[in-house]
């Protein structure tokens, strides 16, 4: 087979912005996309955390400033910006960073206190036209254009209805479906659209815009960043208001789980720990333990369970769950840390809980990506107990660190841990419930206890592989699916 041409398009990508999951996949899988002989570029906007990654990496990959400059449609005006160039790190991977000081020069990628920033609009519409201006500008033509959540959800429509842009395939990745990108029907006119009624219509829904229904909308292909959770949004309970439209869509909506870089989360090698270890020596992750406990101003003891959580601080989370049981949890003997930023009423939540149990409990509210690998490295049990949980990415780290995960069945989390069969790797409840949630920590107490028991579940914990080359292969199928779509589509046209 020929190689294909992949032009990714993100809002976050480790490690040089990050606010989630999405970050991760999107500094992940074109590395493994790259290794099967597709040629992939990123595009990114270039906020001020990627200039403060470069000013501050140890060992940053090289740079190129301003590499291209663009005219970048925005309502009735040309805005000027310039392009610049780097690699993903251990990868020969292009990356481009669109530059627009007025819209990316902020402290935060999405918004402060709590809030969006009001030109999230005008934000996200430069970054979708600006993607497609670029290939003009490198003389490069892709023939997929792979999308990412709301924020690139106008770029399907412009591929669709715009014939200034590449004729090529697009897929659309959901990776979060309750964040849509509503916006005031006044920012209309600064995507451009207008001069497409059919554009407008799938654009605006109930006078406001929504970018990820333009995008579910237009592109050639769909998917989502686990099997269950493909399935789940087209249901009432998980669709948000779009289940009618995703089940439409059902044929071209496919679940692909995402996977984790293990040169990256790699306990033999980790650069934060304080010890290394790996399956069958794992002294090294004792010391992990003793220096997290220490680390956070708990007492240092061996014995005693330590659950972890590195985790956005959102409703989605199942928070709620964790405050109902953490008095239980504290009473059985049991220590907790947690390490997350998000919505305020969380912050209030979590520093009561810091200052009612502060021998108990460690709690720090930013963010912090080494401390993160020591949560996963040092901790016992990891907590996710979420509403809905498209993949994850947090039980499949701390699978590869030994740590186990208590979850609910939802989503990526139903996909990828099992307390049944010959190989359980954690422990897993239904009901969103305190009860039910209790219940599966009861269990893993128990476990904890038995110490056969539960050296054979961490090593079964840490026999897991969900490397990014299995999904790469479902992903090179899902594009070449898309552009046989494309392909078709044209001669329905002709």
């Amino acid at each position: 087979m020929n190689s294909l041409k992949v032009l990714f398009v993100a809002a976050e990508v480790v490690p040089f912005a990050k606010a989630g999951g999405l970050a991760d996949v999107a500094g992940s899988l074109p590395k493994a996309l790259q290794a099967r002989g597709l040629e992939v570029r990123v595009v990114l906007p270039y906020y001020r955390h990627v200039k403060r990654y470069f000013a501050q990496a140890p060992e940053p990959p090289e740079f190129r400033p301003q590499v291209a400059a663009l005219k970048v449609p925005l309502g009735e005006s040309k805005v000027s910006g310039m392009v610049h160039w780097s690699e993903l790190p251990a990868s020969q991977v292009p990356i481009y960073f669109l530059e627009n000081e007025a819209l990316y020069d902020r402290p935060e990628l999405y918004g402060e206190r709590g809030r969006d920033y009001p030109d999230s609009a005008e934000r996200f519409a430069y970054l979708c036209r600006g993607a497609l201006e670029l290939c003009a500008a490198l003389n490069w033509e892709p023939e997929v254009v792979h999308c990412h959540d709301w924020h690139t959800g106008l770029i399907p429509l412009y591929l669709r209805y715009d014939e200034n842009t590449p004729f090529c395939a697009s897929v659309y990745t959901i990776h979060n479906l309750a964040y849509q990108g509503w916006f005031a029907g006044e920012h209309l006119t600064v995507t451009g659209v207008s001069r497409w009624p059919k554009a407008v219509e799938d654009l605006l829904w109930d006078g406001r815009l929504n970018f990820m229904r333009a995008g579910l909308l237009n592109a050639d292909c769909l998917n989502t960043v686990s099997k269950r959770y493909a399935e789940e949004i087209q249901t009432p309970r998980f669709g948000c208001g779009l289940e009618d439209l995703l089940h439409q869509r059902r044929e071209v909506l496919f679940g692909i789980l995402n996977g984790i870089d293990y040169a990256r989360w790699n306990p033999a090698t980790d650069p934060y720990l304080p010890a290394h270890y790996r399956p069958g020596k794992l002294e090294g992750k004792k010391v992990c333990k003793q220096a997290l406990q220490e680390e956070f101003g708990l007492p240092v003891r061996a014995e005693v369970p330590l659950f972890g959580m590195v985790t956005r601080l959102a409703t989605q989370k199942g928070l709620d769950l964790v405050a109902a049981v953490l008095d239980r949890l504290v009473a059985r003997g049991a220590q907790f840390v947690l390490l997350g930023t998000g919505e305020p009423q969380f912050h209030e939540m979590f520093s009561q809980i810091a200052q009612r149990y502060p021998r108990q409990t460690g709690i720090r509210l930013a963010y912090d990506a080494p401390l993160a690998n020591r949560i996963y490295a040092g901790s016992d049990f990891l907590l996710m107990p979420s509403q809905y949980e498209p993949c994850g990415l947090g039980q499949l780290i701390s699978l590869a660190y030994g740590t186990i995960p208590i979850v609910r069945a939802t989503g990526g989390l139903a996909d990828t841990i099992t307390e049944q069969g010959n190989r359980p790797n954690g422990f897993v409840f239904e009901e969103y419930d305190p009860e039910a949630f209790w219940r599966a920590i009861e269990r893993g107490l128990a476990a904890y206890q038995d110490r056969k028991r539960w050296e054979q579940l961490m090593a079964n914990a840490m026999s897991y592989d969900f490397s990014w080359e299995a999904s790469a292969v479902e992903y090179e199928r899902l594009y070449r699916y898309a552009l046989e779509r494309r392909a078709g589509s044209l001669k329905s046209q002709i």
